[in-house]
């Protein structure tokens, strides 16, 4: 009993108590450094990786979106070559002469005509005359209009080509291209004799 005693007064002395909660606290102040210790450097280098990998995700889209764009400029460049030459030759048909009688026949108006179907893309072709009056289109609303004017006109006829746009004069209309091109006279000094317009 005195031995019990004894160990009662020990676990019930203030001395021994103090001494034990030093010792836990001391436990616990190791363990929560040693998981700072491991956490605090982790998350670090979780932070450091995120960031290179945000930049690194922003340089490949950004060249992923200018390769794009290089690649679209290229295509529509060429499409538009493509294009300016089809109309150089369209202009050098034989039924172009029938533009010095005012397409009397309509033989050109159905070459348009026929040109448009065939290729969707185009909203209306015209021809003028040397004057610059239009004696053949797709649109026969225009067949009659005088023309003089226009920009288009003016440089056909003068012998030069015309190349404009994508535009509109009407925001809420489509944006259009207006390829325009002499039509040169086949039996003389290759005057223009009219000029043609695919828009």
């Amino acid at each position: 009993s005195s031995e019990v005693a004894h160990r009662t007064r020990r676990a019930d002395d203030p001395q021994a108590t103090s001494a034990w909660f030093p010792l836990r606290s001391l436990r616990a102040k190791l363990q929560i450094f040693s998981v700072l210790l491991v956490v605090v450097p982790g998350m670090m280098v979780a932070l450091i990786t995120l960031d290179r990998a945000r930049d690194a995700l922003e340089r490949a889209t950004g060249r992923q979106l200018a390769e794009v764009a290089h690649d679209t400029l290229e295509e529509v460049a060429t499409g538009l070559a493509t294009e300016r030459a089809n109309v150089r030759g369209w202009a050098r048909q034989d039924v172009m002469r029938d533009l010095r009688i005012g397409d009397l026949d309509k033989r050109v108006t159905r070459f348009l005509l026929a040109l448009q179907h065939e290729r969707s893309p185009y909203r209306g072709l015209a021809c003028t005359d040397q004057s610059g009056r239009v004696v053949a289109a797709t649109d026969p609303g225009q067949i009659g209009l005088v023309l003089t004017d226009q920009p288009w006109v003016r440089s056909a006829l003068g012998g030069d080509e015309f190349f404009t746009g994508p535009g509109s004069t009407d925001p809420t209309s489509e944006q259009t291209v207006e390829i325009a091109v002499p039509i040169r006279d086949p039996d003389g000094s290759g005057t223009p004799i009219g000029a043609l317009l695919a828009r």
